[in-house]
């Protein structure tokens, strides 16, 4: 496997997609369409740290990982391990500078409130049943909130984030149940 297809692995692309459509379906939720730069935007900002998110897990779950999922990138050896922290410094980095380009709603929404939950979940929050579960749940929902100001109309998002969240918090526990 070469390195940039195990790179694109690790970011599982099919995550990186959802999150994307996220912001694409909250542009169709606000009153006018948005511009185009703005819904690419949002959705870069998403889709970095999205990914960022996903090469962290890997790089702390490496030990379970070994067990459980030993074709995972990190594991197999087609990265090296240190790879997945540096994939994920450098995709946070991306996805906050772009933020810093959005209307400062957005902006604080992604970076003071999504950013430091993606960073802290695996370390910190995964292994806690109700309060990760509560974390995963947020960070969907915050997904459409952060779309809504991306686009200037923050109030329209509410309920999809309320739906987003709840729906999150019962696949959750499922996971957990299984």
């Amino acid at each position: 496997m070469n390195s940039l297809l195990a790179l694109g692995k690790m970011l599982r692309p099919l995550n990186l997609f959802l999150g994307a459509l996220a912001v694409v379906i909250s542009a169709t939720l606000v009153p006018e369409w948005p511009a185009l730069s703005q819904i690419l935007l949002a959705a870069a900002v998403v889709v970095s740290f999205n990914a960022g998110a996903n090469a962290l897990n890997d790089w702390f779950d490496y030990p379970i990982d070994k067990l459980n999922r030993p074709y995972r990138p990190l594991v197999s050896g087609a990265l090296p391990r240190w790879s997945g922290l540096a994939a994920a410094v450098v995709l946070f980095a991306l996805g906050a500078a772009l933020a810093w380009r959005l209307p400062a709603a957005a902006r604080n929404i992604a970076v003071f409130i999504a950013l430091p939950f993606l960073a802290l979940y695996t370390p910190l929050f995964k292994g806690l049943p109700v309060a990760g579960n509560l974390v995963v749940a947020g960070i969907m929902g915050t997904t459409f909130l952060f779309a809504g100001a991306a686009f200037g109309h923050l109030q329209a998002m509410w309920i999809p984030a309320g739906l987003a969240a709840g729906f999150n918090v019962l696949r959750e526990a499922v996971k957990d149940i299984q």
